[in-house]
Protein backbone atom coordinates (compact mmCIF):
# COMPACT_ATOMS: atom_id res chain seq x y z
CA UNK A 1 0.00 0.00 0.00
CA UNK A 2 1.40 3.40 -1.01
CA UNK A 3 2.50 5.72 1.76
CA UNK A 4 2.82 9.49 1.52
CA UNK A 5 4.19 11.82 4.17
CA UNK A 6 0.84 13.57 4.58
CA UNK A 7 -1.25 10.40 4.19
CA UNK A 8 -0.10 7.35 6.15
CA UNK A 9 -1.58 3.91 5.44
CA UNK A 10 -1.26 1.08 7.94
CA UNK A 11 -2.88 -2.34 7.68
CA UNK A 12 -3.82 -4.19 10.85
CA UNK A 13 -5.08 -7.67 9.99
CA UNK A 14 -8.05 -7.03 7.67
CA UNK A 15 -8.36 -3.33 8.49
CA UNK A 16 -6.67 -0.45 6.66
CA UNK A 17 -6.13 2.74 8.65
CA UNK A 18 -5.65 5.86 6.51
CA UNK A 19 -4.30 8.69 8.64
CA UNK A 20 -4.15 12.39 7.78
CA UNK A 21 -0.61 13.30 8.82
CA UNK A 22 -0.10 17.02 8.38
CA UNK A 23 -0.35 18.09 11.97
CA UNK A 24 1.55 21.36 11.48
CA UNK A 25 -1.30 22.49 9.19
CA UNK A 26 -4.05 20.94 11.36
CA UNK A 27 -4.35 18.21 8.71
CA UNK A 28 -5.68 20.67 6.12
CA UNK A 29 -6.19 18.72 2.89
CA UNK A 30 -4.10 19.79 -0.10
CA UNK A 31 -4.78 18.69 -3.66
CA UNK A 32 -1.86 16.26 -3.33
CA UNK A 33 -3.49 14.75 -0.24
CA UNK A 34 -6.78 14.32 -2.11
CA UNK A 35 -4.90 12.46 -4.82
CA UNK A 36 -3.10 10.22 -2.30
CA UNK A 37 -6.33 9.49 -0.44
CA UNK A 38 -8.12 8.55 -3.65
CA UNK A 39 -5.27 6.24 -4.64
CA UNK A 40 -5.23 4.59 -1.21
CA UNK A 41 -8.99 3.92 -1.36
CA UNK A 42 -8.79 2.53 -4.90
CA UNK A 43 -5.99 0.19 -3.88
CA UNK A 44 -7.92 -0.88 -0.78
CA UNK A 45 -10.89 -1.82 -2.97
CA UNK A 46 -8.67 -4.16 -4.98
CA UNK A 47 -7.06 -5.95 -2.04
CA UNK A 48 -9.07 -8.92 -0.77
CA UNK A 49 -7.14 -8.85 2.52
CA UNK A 50 -8.70 -5.47 3.39
CA UNK A 51 -12.27 -5.78 4.67
CA UNK A 52 -12.74 -2.37 6.34
CA UNK A 53 -11.14 1.07 6.00
CA UNK A 54 -10.80 3.61 8.81
CA UNK A 55 -10.11 7.30 8.21
CA UNK A 56 -8.42 9.10 11.08
CA UNK A 57 -6.39 12.19 11.91
CA UNK A 58 -4.18 13.03 14.85
CA UNK A 59 -5.22 12.87 18.51
CA UNK A 60 -6.14 16.56 18.43
CA UNK A 61 -7.39 17.13 14.89
CA UNK A 62 -9.22 15.08 12.25
CA UNK A 63 -8.91 17.77 9.57
CA UNK A 64 -9.36 21.54 9.58
CA UNK A 65 -10.73 21.33 6.04
CA UNK A 66 -9.25 22.26 2.69
CA UNK A 67 -5.86 23.92 2.47
CA UNK A 68 -7.26 27.16 1.08
CA UNK A 69 -3.86 28.32 -0.17
CA UNK A 70 -4.04 25.37 -2.56
CA UNK A 71 -7.43 26.45 -3.92
CA UNK A 72 -7.43 30.25 -3.99
CA UNK A 73 -5.53 30.29 -7.29
CA UNK A 74 -7.59 27.62 -9.08
CA UNK A 75 -7.97 28.79 -12.69
CA UNK A 76 -10.08 25.98 -14.11
CA UNK A 77 -12.13 22.95 -13.12
CA UNK A 78 -9.05 20.90 -13.98
CA UNK A 79 -7.35 22.41 -10.92
CA UNK A 80 -10.10 20.89 -8.77
CA UNK A 81 -9.85 17.45 -10.40
CA UNK A 82 -8.08 15.74 -7.44
CA UNK A 83 -10.88 16.92 -5.15
CA UNK A 84 -13.66 15.90 -7.54
CA UNK A 85 -12.10 12.46 -8.08
CA UNK A 86 -12.29 11.72 -4.35
CA UNK A 87 -15.79 13.13 -3.98
CA UNK A 88 -17.03 10.99 -6.87
CA UNK A 89 -15.35 7.90 -5.41
CA UNK A 90 -16.74 8.21 -1.88
CA UNK A 91 -20.40 7.34 -2.66
CA UNK A 92 -19.28 4.36 -4.75
CA UNK A 93 -16.58 3.02 -2.44
CA UNK A 94 -17.47 -0.64 -1.99
CA UNK A 95 -16.01 -1.50 1.40
CA UNK A 96 -17.13 -0.32 4.85
CA UNK A 97 -15.70 3.10 5.67
CA UNK A 98 -15.43 4.23 9.28
CA UNK A 99 -14.24 7.64 10.48
CA UNK A 100 -12.43 8.15 13.78
CA UNK A 101 -12.70 11.85 14.67
CA UNK A 102 -10.71 13.65 17.34
CA UNK A 103 -10.75 17.43 17.64
CA UNK A 104 -11.50 19.60 14.61
CA UNK A 105 -13.60 18.31 11.71
CA UNK A 106 -14.12 21.40 9.59
CA UNK A 107 -15.58 21.72 6.07
CA UNK A 108 -14.66 18.55 4.20
CA UNK A 109 -13.87 17.17 7.66
CA UNK A 110 -17.62 17.17 8.30
CA UNK A 111 -19.02 16.58 4.79
CA UNK A 112 -16.72 13.57 4.38
CA UNK A 113 -18.46 11.96 7.36
CA UNK A 114 -21.77 11.94 5.50
CA UNK A 115 -20.29 9.29 3.17
CA UNK A 116 -18.92 7.08 5.94
CA UNK A 117 -20.82 4.01 7.11
CA UNK A 118 -20.01 4.70 10.76
CA UNK A 119 -18.49 7.68 12.55
CA UNK A 120 -16.91 7.61 16.01
CA UNK A 121 -16.02 11.02 17.46
CA UNK A 122 -14.32 11.78 20.75
CA UNK A 123 -15.80 14.22 23.25
CA UNK A 124 -13.41 16.99 22.16
CA UNK A 125 -14.66 16.99 18.57
CA UNK A 126 -15.79 20.21 16.94
CA UNK A 127 -17.67 20.22 13.63
CA UNK A 128 -18.37 23.05 11.20
CA UNK A 129 -19.68 23.68 7.69
CA UNK A 130 -18.10 27.11 7.15
CA UNK A 131 -18.62 27.44 3.39
CA UNK A 132 -20.93 30.44 3.66
CA UNK A 133 -18.31 32.28 5.73
CA UNK A 134 -15.91 32.02 2.78
CA UNK A 135 -18.59 33.00 0.24
CA UNK A 136 -18.63 29.54 -1.34
CA UNK A 137 -21.32 26.86 -1.59
CA UNK A 138 -21.53 23.38 0.01
CA UNK A 139 -19.70 20.39 -1.48
CA UNK A 140 -19.51 16.58 -1.31
CA UNK A 141 -23.29 16.28 -1.82
CA UNK A 142 -23.85 17.84 1.60
CA UNK A 143 -26.64 20.01 0.14
CA UNK A 144 -28.44 16.73 -0.65
CA UNK A 145 -27.40 14.45 2.21
CA UNK A 146 -27.82 16.86 5.13
CA UNK A 147 -31.54 17.61 4.58
CA UNK A 148 -32.20 13.86 4.27
CA UNK A 149 -30.40 13.31 7.56
CA UNK A 150 -31.45 16.27 9.72
CA UNK A 151 -34.35 17.90 7.85
CA UNK A 152 -34.47 21.02 5.71
CA UNK A 153 -34.60 23.59 8.50
CA UNK A 154 -31.67 22.19 10.48
CA UNK A 155 -29.61 21.70 7.30
CA UNK A 156 -30.31 25.33 6.41
CA UNK A 157 -29.12 26.40 9.86
CA UNK A 158 -25.88 24.42 9.57
CA UNK A 159 -25.12 25.60 6.03
CA UNK A 160 -26.41 29.18 6.16
CA UNK A 161 -24.93 30.15 9.55
CA UNK A 162 -21.72 28.11 9.29
CA UNK A 163 -21.32 27.86 13.06
CA UNK A 164 -19.39 25.22 15.00
CA UNK A 165 -21.14 22.47 16.94
CA UNK A 166 -19.91 19.86 19.38
CA UNK A 167 -19.94 16.08 19.48
CA UNK A 168 -23.17 15.92 21.49
CA UNK A 169 -24.95 18.00 18.85
CA UNK A 170 -23.45 15.86 16.08
CA UNK A 171 -24.78 12.77 17.84
CA UNK A 172 -28.25 14.28 18.17
CA UNK A 173 -28.18 15.17 14.46
CA UNK A 174 -27.14 11.57 13.63
CA UNK A 175 -23.96 12.76 11.89
CA UNK A 176 -21.98 10.48 14.21
CA UNK A 177 -22.79 7.08 15.74
CA UNK A 178 -21.06 7.33 19.08
CA UNK A 179 -19.03 9.63 21.34
CA UNK A 180 -15.76 8.19 22.62
CA UNK A 181 -13.59 9.44 25.50
CA UNK A 182 -10.97 12.07 24.61
CA UNK A 183 -8.34 10.86 22.11
CA UNK A 184 -9.87 7.37 21.91
CA UNK A 185 -12.01 7.58 18.75
CA UNK A 186 -9.60 5.36 16.83
CA UNK A 187 -9.64 2.71 19.56
CA UNK A 188 -13.44 2.54 19.47
CA UNK A 189 -13.47 2.64 15.65
CA UNK A 190 -11.08 -0.32 15.57
CA UNK A 191 -13.42 -2.29 17.82
CA UNK A 192 -16.29 -1.67 15.38
CA UNK A 193 -14.08 -2.43 12.38
CA UNK A 194 -12.91 -5.74 13.83
CA UNK A 195 -16.51 -6.83 14.35
CA UNK A 196 -17.37 -5.97 10.73
CA UNK A 197 -14.17 -7.54 9.40
CA UNK A 198 -15.09 -10.85 11.04
CA UNK A 199 -18.26 -11.13 8.95
CA UNK A 200 -18.70 -12.19 5.32
CA UNK A 201 -16.96 -9.56 3.13
CA UNK A 202 -19.31 -10.31 0.24
CA UNK A 203 -22.44 -9.95 2.36
CA UNK A 204 -21.12 -6.75 4.00
CA UNK A 205 -20.31 -5.16 0.64
CA UNK A 206 -23.67 -6.19 -0.79
CA UNK A 207 -25.43 -4.71 2.24
CA UNK A 208 -23.57 -1.42 1.75
CA UNK A 209 -24.37 -1.38 -1.98
CA UNK A 210 -28.07 -1.92 -1.28
CA UNK A 211 -28.12 0.89 1.28
CA UNK A 212 -26.51 3.29 -1.21
CA UNK A 213 -28.32 2.21 -4.38
CA UNK A 214 -31.49 4.37 -4.10
CA UNK A 215 -29.56 7.66 -4.01
CA UNK A 216 -26.28 6.81 -5.75
CA UNK A 217 -26.93 8.38 -9.14
CA UNK A 218 -28.52 11.49 -7.64
CA UNK A 219 -25.57 11.93 -5.28
CA UNK A 220 -23.08 11.74 -8.14
CA UNK A 221 -25.04 14.28 -10.17
CA UNK A 222 -25.23 16.71 -7.25
CA UNK A 223 -21.52 16.36 -6.44
CA UNK A 224 -20.74 17.43 -10.01
CA UNK A 225 -23.17 20.36 -9.87
CA UNK A 226 -21.85 21.50 -6.48
CA UNK A 227 -18.25 21.35 -7.77
CA UNK A 228 -19.13 23.50 -10.79
CA UNK A 229 -20.90 26.00 -8.54
CA UNK A 230 -18.00 25.94 -6.05
CA UNK A 231 -15.54 26.79 -8.83
CA UNK A 232 -17.77 29.63 -10.03
CA UNK A 233 -17.76 30.98 -6.48
CA UNK A 234 -13.96 30.80 -6.37
CA UNK A 235 -13.77 33.07 -9.40
CA UNK A 236 -15.95 35.78 -7.85
CA UNK A 237 -14.51 38.93 -6.31
CA UNK A 238 -16.62 38.36 -3.20
CA UNK A 239 -15.05 34.96 -2.54
CA UNK A 240 -11.53 36.17 -3.30
CA UNK A 241 -11.97 38.96 -0.74
CA UNK A 242 -13.35 36.50 1.82
CA UNK A 243 -10.38 34.18 1.30
CA UNK A 244 -7.91 37.04 1.57
CA UNK A 245 -9.56 38.11 4.82
CA UNK A 246 -9.26 34.51 6.08
CA UNK A 247 -5.49 34.49 5.46
CA UNK A 248 -5.08 37.79 7.34
CA UNK A 249 -6.64 36.36 10.52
Amino acid sequence: MAQQESIICQQRDNILIIEFNRVEKKNALSRAMYQSLTQALLEAEQQDSIHVVILSGSETCFTSGNDLSDFINAKSMHDLEPVLNLLMLLPRFKKPLIAAVNGLAIGIGTTLLLHCDMVIADDSSQFQLPFINLAVCPEAASSFLLPRLVGHQKASELLMLGERFDAQTALQLKIINEIAPTHSALTVALEKANKIASKSPKAIQLTKALLKKPILEEMSSIIGYEAKSFFECLQSKETQLALQAFFKQ
